[in-house]
């Protein structure tokens, strides 16, 4: 169960997913957007001055946007903006959660399922491509695929998306086998004298 504090803040960060989402689509700058967000946060991460600076309430939201706009001049009106009014309100350290919830808003708009792929080997062009196609035709979206290479599943794939999951790599095969295998030998082992 989630707890009171951690649904406000996903709540507020959806909010503000919500509001960048519409300004953005607004521009036609979506993927540039969450893009220069995505960018912005790595940032921060690493630099720890940058995120004293941007975290600090007593520095003036104005001076926050004026290094912001001399210091990341690329960045779209749209993300510096939204940038200025998160700094300007204290949520820069909700960012990270906005930064998912607008991904998650996107797709669904967008009708996009991202799909989690797990295989013993990196997949080729023609089985990225028919693993897409399967999908797509089973979760009736478009499909983004996130590759991991496992492996420890000696063959076959492990797919997800959200609360569905396949499993048909050998690793877990052969668990099932073993916990087959081990049944009759315990009922065996009742009727022996």
């Amino acid at each position: 169960m989630a707890s009171k504090s951690s649904e406000t803040s996903r709540s507020v960060a959806e909010l503000y997913a919500e509001a960048l989402l519409g300004a953005a689509t607004e521009a036609g700058v979506v993927e540039r957007v969450a893009d220069e967000l995505n960018a912005f946060i790595a940032a921060v991460a690493k630099d720890a001055k940058l995120r004293a600076f941007v975290e600090t309430p007593t520095v003036p939201a104005l001076e926050k946007r004026a290094v912001l706009a001399k210091g990341i001049p690329s960045f779209h009106a749209v993300t510096l903006n939204f940038l200025s009014v998160v700094m300007e309100r204290g949520r820069v350290r909700g960012l990270a959660q906005i930064a998912v919830m607008l991904r998650e808003l996107r797709n669904v708009k967008a009708s996009i399922s991202e799909v989690k792929v797990q295989s013993a080997v990196a997949l080729d062009n023609s089985q990225r491509e028919k693993l897409k196609k399967v999908l797509k035709a089973q979760l009736k979206t478009e499909i983004t695929l996130h590759e991991e290479v496992r492996p420890g599943l000696l063959g076959g794939l492990v797919v997800s998306s959200g609360d569905l999951r396949w499993d048909s790599s050998l690793s877990e095969r052969l668990k099932k086998l073993s916990v087959k295998l081990a049944i009759p030998q315990v009922g065996a082992s009742l009727f022996k004298e």
